[in-house]
């Protein structure tokens, strides 16, 4: 189920991929934002929800294109079950993850 958040909420994700993510892309993708593109958002943001944080798993540059701009629409998100983490990331499995970022 797609789901949408705004972002300030957006802002309390987790990343992870911390510092990966290229500057141009960035502000590319809030040039396409700042002109209403509707395929900036037409793919929601993957993210997975555990010990009551959420983290991103696809979108990266998207979000941070969002945050840097000020955007003020709805962004689409998809919560993927944890079950489901290697599918959609790096991670094999939840307890990777969670151990990756000190959790």
């Amino acid at each position: 189920m797609v789901r949408e958040a705004t972002v300030g909420q957006a802002k309390n994700w987790i990343s992870t991929e911390l510092g990966m993510q290229s500057v141009k892309a960035i502000d590319d993708i809030a040039g396409k934002l700042a002109k209403n593109d509707p395929f900036v958002f037409s793919q929601p943001i993957k993210v997975v929800q555990a010990e009551g944080k959420t983290f991103i798993l696809n979108g990266h540059h998207r979000i941070e294109a969002a945050i840097k701009m000020g955007y003020e629409g709805s962004i689409p998100y998809q919560r993927i079950p944890a079950s489901q983490i290697s599918q959609h990331s790096g991670f094999s499995n939840i307890s990777e993850l969670l151990k990756a970022f000190g959790h």
